[in-house]
């Protein structure tokens, strides 16, 4: 999507690697139908121990000489618990750029239950004649300890300063 601040990528549940995804023992997809937008499949987490969930896009396709954040789009239901003990890793490289690799954490059990939220992953810098992948994730791998009820509708690449009301 082409908005005035420039490049916008909107990467559907699907189009990420959610680790054990296609277990329905773990995870459930679901239809999200928002008034004035088309369905779209989500992902809900039923329960985990090892929580992974990744995404690419080829930086070539960013508009050069922009600002842009990282983001997941997702929420916690009312009943979601296991967040509580560890904080989730998010991180992203730049894959031909080693110095544009970051990492950090936050706590979920802080989010707003029930309420489609950005949970920023970073921001970067985009040169002119980019190449190469842009790669995030985001994990929390406790051993032993279960999570459940995330909501993942996707993740955005956007410019830093472009709104966020078009995906939430």
């Amino acid at each position: 999507m082409r908005i005035p601040e420039g490049d916008c990528f909107f990467l559907l549940a699907r189009d990420l690697k959610i680790v054990w995804g296609e277990d329905k023992r773990y995870w459930r997809w679901m239809r999200l139908q928002d008034s004035s937008r088309p369905e779209i499949e989500i992902a809900e987490l039923l329960k985990v121990c090892w929580f992974e969930v990744r995404g690419k896009i080829d930086a070539s396709w960013l508009t050069p000489g922009m600002d842009y954040i990282v983001a997941f789009i997702m929420k916690l239901s009312a009943q979601a618990h296991g967040w509580e003990e560890e904080n989730v890793t998010l991180s992203f490289i730049l894959a031909n750029k080693m110095k544009m690799a970051k990492t950090q954490t936050q706590n979920l059990e802080e989010m707003e239950r029930g309420k489609w939220m950005e949970i920023q992953v970073g921001a970067f810098h985009i040169g002119q004649e980019e190449k190469g992948d842009l790669e995030f994730s985001m994990m929390q791998t406790q051993e032993g300890k279960w999570k459940s009820g995330l909501l993942i509708k996707g993740a955005v690449i956007r410019p830093k300063n472009a709104s966020t009301k078009l995906w939430l």
